[in-house]
Parts: structure tokens; sequence; C-alpha cells
């Protein structure tokens, strides 16, 4: 069995630049997939692009609960997760044990607003990852679960290992981890991928992942400097390359869009 990489190119419609140069990569056929954010400034011209771009099938949706305004108006009666007119990014991020219904509730009427607006563009729903991962906190999952079902999502990004690890996640977040991705991994959406990382990480741990017929691997485009760069965040504290230097690293591997994996498969 060979393994073949998904690219995905996070972030798009979080800002102009952002953009710009996923709008290349995708054009350029670099990355074969980019995931939109929809409640941003940014998100109507992201579809623009990629109706121009003819690459709207190759499109996920990017769930964000961290940054920009609310979609609903109840999740902003809530300090926990709204403040100063915008989305409470630290809170969510360190907050795992607020779990009141009514919480999750309004989570699942806001995420279900960012599903329906992405299928107001006219996209079809193949696939949801998260800003910042937000889908794996236990709110959120509990929110977001009933969802795929409901919305025929095929694909979910699965959790990073990365992120059990103490030494990453720090050693409250890498037991609460270890504790939630056994309700996370059982369903059956979170399996069509095996592992997730980002290129860095992904060349750590090629040799490990090879018995694996699926990855994904995420880049971060932006703009810097006129160059195309990746943003991804890096544990091992070492200087950003280009997209096109990041994703040249792993052009040994063939890559695969997620419309191809699901028409393989059958789903």
């Amino acid at each position: 069995m060979k393994m073949r990489l998904i690219i995905n190119a996070d972030d798009f419609g979080m800002s102009h630049d952002k953009n710009l140069a996923i709008d290349q990569m995708m054009r350029q056929d670099i990355c074969t997939n980019a995931s939109v954010v929809v409640n941003m400034p940014w998100s109507d011209e992201a579809i623009e692009l990629a109706k121009d771009g003819n690459y709207l099938e190759r499109l996920s949706l990017h769930l964000n609960l961290t940054v920009g305004e609310s979609l609903t108006l109840n999740i902003r009666k809530i300090p926990l997760y709204y403040r100063n007119g915008e989305f409470a990014h630290r809170a969510i991020i360190k907050q795992y044990r607020q779990i009141m219904p009514f919480h999750i509730k309004t989570l699942q009427e806001e995420i279900e607003a960012q599903i329906k607006r992405f299928l107001d563009y006219g996209v079809q729903l193949k696939s949801v990852d998260s800003h910042n991962w937000i889908h794996l906190r236990l709110p959120i999952w509990l929110a977001f679960k009933p969802l795929i079902k409901k919305y025929h999502i095929k694909v979910v990004r699965p959790m990073w290992i990365g992120y059990k690890r103490e030494e990453i996640a720090s050693r409250k977040w890498a037991k609460y981890f270890q504790i939630i991705d056994p309700f996370i991994s059982s369903v059956k959406e979170c399996k069509i991928i095996a592992h997730t990382s980002n290129v860095e990480q992904f060349l750590l741990k090629a040799s490990e992942l090879s018995r694996y017929e699926i990855v994904e691997v995420f880049v971060h485009p932006d703009v810097v400097n006129e160059k195309i760069m990746d943003m991804s965040s890096s544990y091992l504290k070492k200087p950003r390359n280009s997209v096109v230097h990041n994703v040249g690293q792993i052009k040994q591997y063939e890559k695969i869009t997620v419309q191809q994996v699901l028409e393989e498969k059958g789903i």
C-alpha cells in the first residue's frame, strides 16, 4: 500500500493576503485542497477566487469560533466565548471544563450557521476541519458531532498525535486529549484520513506513517515580503520556509484530493 497525501491550505478567507497566497497555490496544484472560513470579511473574496480558478469542488469548511464575528446572536451573550464584539480566542483554547447544555446548544447553533453559509456559497460539503483545532475541544465536539450525520459530512480532520505528547501540548492538555481521543476516533468520518500534521511534523514521522494509505499535510500560505510563506507553527522553532519549498520536500509522495479519496472508497 502506497501512502498518498492530501495537501490542504488552511485559513482561506481569513485575510486578503492569505486569499491571494492560497489562490496561487491552488491554481498551481501545489495544494490539492483548501479549507475556508465563512464568517470573515474576506470569505466572499475567497469563494470568488475559487470560482474563477475552477476549484470550488476542492474546498472544505474551516470551522471558526476563535476569530472575528459570529454569524449568530446567542453566542454573543456568553462572555466565555465572546468578548468585545468578537470571538474570545484564548477562552476556547484554554477552556476544557465548561460543558453546560446551554453552551453546547449555542455552539451548535453557530456551527450550523457556518455550515449553512458554506452550503449557500454553492459548495458541496465533503470535509470539515477547524481554526485552532477547536472541533476537538469537548464542548465544541459535543455540539458538532450530531451535525456530521445531519449534513452528511464525509471527512472530519482527526486529532494530531502531537496533542497527546507533553512536550508539545503541556501535561494538562496531553492528558485531556488522551482522554477525549477515543471519543473522536470512534467516529468513522475521522478515520478516512489516518494522520494530519504540517510538513515539518510529517517529515519527522514519515517512516512511521508509511503504513497508512491517506495522510493529510496542511500548510498556511500567506504573503510575506512578496513571497508566499508557510505560516504553520513549529514546535521545533525553525525558520519558516516558502510553501513551494515545504511542499517540495514531500514531492516523492503522490498527491490526492479529498474528492478522489471519496470516489475511490465509494463514499
